[in-house]
C-alpha cells in the first residue's frame, strides 16, 4: 500500500481517512491535502 500516514483508519468502500483530516477516495487521489499515492 505505502500510505504516508501510519495512523490511517479504514472507513469502508475502499475509502480511508487520516487523523489529519485528509480523505482518500481513490488510489493516488486525495481530498484536502497533499497528493498521496497508495
Amino acid at each position: 500500500m505505502g500510505n504516508k500516514s501510519s495512523d490511517t483508519k479504514q472507513m469502508g468502500n475502499g475509502s480511508s481517512a487520516t487523523s489529519k483530516g485528509k480523505v482518500i477516495l481513490l488510489p493516488g487521489m486525495i481530498i484536502q491535502g497533499e497528493a498521496t499515492i497508495i
